[in-house]
This record gives C-alpha cells, structure tokens and sequence, in this order.
C-alpha cells in the first residue's frame, strides 16, 4: 500500500507537469501564488520521503516496530493530504485516492496482531 500511497503523489505531480499553466509558474519561481524556495523544495523532500522510507521499513523492521512506523507515517501522510488543498478536478481525483489507501494502511496497521 506504501508504493501505491507513494505511486499516486509522483504520478500526481508528474500529471501537473504536462499542463502548461504549470510549467510557466514554476518558471516564474511562484506556484499558485507561492514563491518556491529551497527550503520549501526541502520541505516537500521530507513531504515525499514518508512514504518512500514506509515501503522499507513496513517489510524490514519487527512487526512491532513495523505497526508502530506505518501507523506514525500513516498519520503524517494523512495530515500532508488534509494541508494540501487540491487546485483543480484532477488534484481531487488523486486527493481522494491518496487519502483512502492512506486510511487503509492506517487501519490495517491498527488490526495488525503483534506479540
């Protein structure tokens, strides 16, 4: 679920590349209105790492660890998908299906039996 979580945010952000409108803000420095500066390239570094790292992590740490990290990362995840207010039909699309695999794996790392 993490790479699918993970899958729907590249291929979102991949989407909005193709559209001219956003390839002419990011040229300007400015996204919808929001001057793109380094730390706030950092900032969505971090964003997109969760994630990433959560795939890893979900099938290497001990199954404690592992319901403890997914259920913390599922949570970060879910509060970066409630911030982002989406800006177009598309955006909600892909807001909609990132939010519902972010609520599963937070539901299925809540039923996971560990000893």
């Amino acid at each position: 679920m993490w790479i699918f979580v993970l899958m729907n945010i590249l291929f979102r952000d991949v989407h909005q590349f193709t559209m001219s409108t956003h390839l002419e803000m990011l040229l300007t420095g400015y996204y919808n209105g929001t001057k793109v500066t380094e730390g706030l390239m950092l900032l969505g570094g971090f964003i997109v790492e969760v994630p990433i790292i959560m795939g890893p992590l979900a099938i290497m740490l001990q199954p404690k660890y592992a319901r403890k990290a997914s259920l913390i990362g599922g949570v970060l995840t879910l509060l970066i998908h409630c911030i982002e207010m989406p800006s177009d039909l598309d955006d909600y699309f892909f807001k909609i299906v990132g939010v519902w695999a972010t609520v599963k794996i937070i539901a299925m790392a809540y039923k996971w039996k560990v000893d």
